[in-house]
């Protein structure tokens, strides 16, 4: 993933794509971590990384309330967040505002969550996704706190979306903690792969033990430099990938649970083991990109929560569930990164409910946060949009 350095996380069916490992690699991987280490004070900055260098055990009797999301302004003093405790339906109900520290440490002032989607509903359209939940998927903040990131109060662990390298596929164009661990890999060489991802976490009070995510539909679109038209880069039904420890993020022994339907659509357990969230992948791997070419890049994925076992209670009302998509980029479709995986950007954390929902990334320009940036405003996605469903 982009904002949490992640060495060479390819999937089982992406490693049998990827090059041979030697020894010598290995041992050149475990120089890079001892790099990475060096520039823990550069990951801080950029809100990567806590300030103790970990993302930290789950809090012993950690409250329910979870910061709701707000409107994020580049260049603002940073948003706070009513808190939003768990109703008995299970929906997060906003309450009193709850300040956030700034990056100087300084609680800063309360700021108004955007009004709801305004976008024509489901049942007039019949699409699940719309232009309000896209730009908002960006714009907003995580709708609760991620369980075993309590204490982090900047970057992807609390939101808003980030844009990195976005619509410049080259390592010129990453952040400057990359720049200062990694300059040997800095230079304006053309990449040429990208892979979809998407990080399922659990929220602070997630108690939930008969539920599944229902995974559908996962597509990768940019928009053309030559056409100005959006072109698709795929479809995946569903998704695979495995749980994998939330203090890194990286790699996975423990087989993941999941059912594939007749349709594709993939019905995956949550990892039971609170210091572990799952990873995965769409199910075409790299796919090849013109990287001269990219205007733009939207990502999107739908889910919804199901009950796991149909002869037991139904506790989806106690699930607090959250999806993250994002996307990185690859020198090309067959060689892995021994250094940390170049990003395209992430989007917040969303809550799963029990409708379907569309979960976006784009590479807006002027929504979210530019690190370093790059892509179309608002108002152009808004005019000439992609496909929806």
């Amino acid at each position: 993933m982009p904002n949490r350095p992640t060495l060479v996380r390819a999937s089982a069916t992406e490693r049998r794509l990827t090059l041979p490992i030697c020894g010598g690699e290995r041992l050149l991987r475990k120089l890079r971590i001892l790099a990475m280490i060096a520039a823990l004070p550069a990951f801080v900055a950029c809100g990567y990384i806590g300030t103790d260098g970990s993302s930290g055990a789950e809090s012993a009797g950690a409250s329910i309330s979870t910061v709701a999301s707000t409107n994020y302004e580049a260049g603002a003093a940073t948003p706070t967040a009513p808190q939003k405790v768990a109703s008995d339906a299970g929906v997060a109900t906003p309450t009193a505002p709850q300040k956030v520290a700034s990056d100087a440490g300084v609680a800063s002032a309360v700021v108004a969550p955007l009004p709801g989607d305004t976008s024509p509903s489901i049942a007039s359209t019949g699409l699940v996704n719309s232009l309000d939940t896209i730009a908002n998927d960006m714009r907003l903040r995580n709708d609760l706190v991620l369980r075993g990131y309590e204490n982090m109060k900047v970057g992807w662990y609390v939101g808003p979306g980030y844009v990195n390298m976005g619509n410049k596929p080259r390592t010129s164009n990453t952040g400057q903690w990359f720049k200062d661990a990694y300059p040997e890999w800095v230079n304006d060489n053309p990449l040429r792969a990208i892979l979809p991802w998407l990080v399922l976490f659990d929220g602070v009070g997630h108690a939930s033990t008969n539920t599944r995510v229902h995974f559908r539909n996962m597509k990768a679109f940019y928009k053309s430099k030559r056409t100005g038209q959006w072109v698709s880069w795929g479809s995946s039904p569903g998704v695979s990938g495995h749980p994998t420890p939330k203090s890194y993020l990286m790699n996975g022994s423990i087989p993941e649970d999941k059912r594939v339907n007749s349709d594709g659509s993939v019905e995956l357990k949550p990892p039971t083991d609170s210091s572990l969230a799952w990873h995965g992948w769409w199910s075409l791997g790299r796919v090849s990109i013109d990287p001269a070419d990219i205007d733009a890049v939207f990502l999107t994925v739908q889910a919804r929560l199901v009950a796991d076992n149909p002869s037991l209670p139904d506790d989806r009302s106690a699930a607090r569930l959250l999806i993250q998509i994002g996307a990185d980029y690859y020198i090309d479709t067959n060689t892995s990164w021994t250094v940390p995986t170049p990003g395209v950007g992430v989007s917040r954390a969303k809550l799963i409910t029990n409708d379907w929902q569309a979960f976006s990334f784009t590479t807006f320009s002027d929504v979210g946060i530019q690190e370093p940036g790059g892509g179309i405003t608002e108002a152009a996605f808004r005019a000439n949009p992609p496909p929806l469903d």
